[in-house]
């Protein structure tokens, strides 16, 4: 029985973004303690085939999505966002996908 041979692997040459966190915070920066809670946003997709598809990626993008009732998503921020600009990073993420699955939504 012939010595099993080892293969030398060459670490990927693909460069990946560094880790961030949400603009406005820093990795395991909490808000104080008085800092207003995030409000959450929530979403109606006006085809309900595809609202599971929307909650799929907000989370992805780590966001906390649920479907609710009637169809509509309810979204929250991380807890280390910045309340101040929380809702504009979601409706970012929300921008992008709608222009990417040419489904329209309403924001409430």
């Amino acid at each position: 029985m012939s010595e099993p041979t080892l293969t030398t692997v060459q670490p990927s040459t693909l460069a990946l973004p560094p880790l961030s966190a949400p603009s406005g915070t820093r990795p395991g920066l909490r808000l104080p303690e008085n800092a207003p809670a995030p409000i959450p946003l929530v979403v109606r997709v006006s085809d309900n085939a595809r609202t599971s598809a929307l909650r799929d990626y907000l989370s992805r993008r780590g966001l906390h999505a649920a479907i609710g009732d009637n169809a509509t998503i309810e979204v929250h921020s991380l807890p280390t966002a910045d309340p101040r600009t929380a809702r504009a990073e979601i409706e970012a993420f929300i921008d992008s996908w709608v222009r990417t699955n040419r489904v329209a939504v309403q924001l409430t």
